[in-house]
């Protein structure tokens, strides 16, 4: 529930746009982190660069971050805030793309939420470089990087995204759950990479397919994506939504309103405020 008391503070609040800086630092083992195992999934085309989960010993226990091999280094994304380490930990495998130069991780859940509060990262690869761009948090899962308008080609692990509609970006859909939609009422938005990160596109045409689907969900629970469909397809406006929960869910309604109103606003309260980074952790002192 932690994800969806911070969202649901994000949206009351009004947070404006968030700017990101993201730097690569490194940490030695005879810090707080020792390296346990690198455990690799996939390997980026090209280069020297293998990615998947590395074990590390933190806090007393062991525990697994997105990772990266390079040559004989190893490298893992973690929050620049001590106090916030654990909130990027991961519990399974991570869902891979890969759209030109850009490398996308989608976590598998963290202990924030109840496994509910995962990542997206995007990371920019040069050689045998790799930093990351930005961040999107708060996802309840990757759909397999299902792409609109754009196609995927599955290739191991990999997802390759392809820009067929040339207009140098890649827009995949992820699913999310935000106050008041409850567990079971969670909506998809759809995500576009390119060179500038990651940013949600609310274009009415995307939303128009879903949106009919929805209308076939007749249970109260599923409402809110409903609506959600319908306002941004541009088939609902705010007086119809009004109209149509004062009959269905007079209860939350003036939260689904919220949130509706805060729509346009969705791209910034999924971006993260804290500094996101990539360290350097020694092999040396690991079992």
């Amino acid at each position: 529930m932690a994800i969806f008391n911070l969202l649901r503070q994000r949206c009351l609040t009004g947070v404006g746009l968030l700017l990101l800086i993201f730097t690569v630092s490194f940490v030695s083992a005879a810090e707080e982190i020792q390296f346990r195992e690198f455990r690799s999934d996939t390997q980026i085309p090209n280069t020297n660069i293998k990615a998947g989960i590395i074990d590390v010993y933190q806090n007393e226990s062991t525990v697994g971050k997105v990772g990266f091999k390079i040559g004989k280094d190893f490298y893992y994304i973690e929050n620049a805030k001590p106090e916030k380490f654990n909130e990027l930990d991961i519990f399974g495998g991570n869902a891979y793309a890969i759209f030109d130069d850009l490398f996308i991780v989608g976590t598998s859940g963290s202990p924030t939420g109840i496994g509910r509060n995962r990542w997206l990262f995007l990371l920019k690869y040069s050689g045998n470089n790799i930093k990351i761009i930005d961040a999107l948090n708060g996802i309840e899962f990757v759909e397999d990087y299902t792409t609109i308008p754009d196609k995927m080609v599955k290739k191991g692990k990999l997802n390759i995204l392809k820009d067929t509609n040339h207009d140098y970006k890649a827009t995949f859909k992820i699913y999310i759950m935000m106050y008041p939609c409850g567990f079971d009422d969670g909506f998809y938005i759809f995500v576009d990479t390119s060179q500038d990160g990651l940013k949600v596109n609310l274009n009415p045409e995307f939303y128009k397919n879903l949106f009919e689907k929805s209308k076939k969900e007749p249970k109260k629970q599923e409402l809110c994506r409903h609506l959600i469909y319908g306002f941004i397809a541009g088939y609902l406006d705010r007086n119809k939504i009004e109209m149509i929960l004062k009959k269905k869910d007079r209860e939350n309604s003036k939260e689904i309103m919220q949130l509706i109103n805060n729509l346009s606003s969705l791209n910034e309260l999924l971006h993260p405020k804290e500094q996101i980074i990539l360290k350097k952790i020694e092999k040396e002192g690991g079992k």
